[in-house]
């Protein structure tokens, strides 16, 4: 399914103008998910960047990517990953315990 912003901007997955925009709002995502006590995990679909002639057939390109379609990582967005996977354990059981860690 496509939004109506992605067939206007003719890509799928949010805008934002920096990589490291995208990068700060994966690393939100994943800490208000695992504040609550009741989220046992979370899943990115489309970890690779994708050509823009691949034809998927509902929109011309997929902007979700983490790594480009030779694997070279956007590192202004993996470093934040890295940073939310590594608090992942804390940010989860603080929820689970009632408390409020700090990053």
């Amino acid at each position: 399914m496509v939004r109506d912003e992605q067939s206007e901007a003719g890509s799928k997955g949010y805008h934002f103008d920096t990589e490291e925009e995208v990068g700060e709002a994966y690393r939100r995502y994943v800490r208000k998910s695992l504040e609550q006590p009741y989220m046992l995990g979370w899943h990115h679909c489309g970890v690779l960047g994708q050509w823009n002639d691949s034809e998927r057939g509902d929109i011309e390109t997929s902007e979700t990517g983490f790594l480009d379609p030779y694997e070279n990582d956007y590192t202004a967005i993996t470093d934040r990953i890295k940073e939310a996977n590594q608090m992942a354990d804390r940010w989860h059981a603080d929820a689970t315990d009632g408390g409020a860690l700090d990053d």
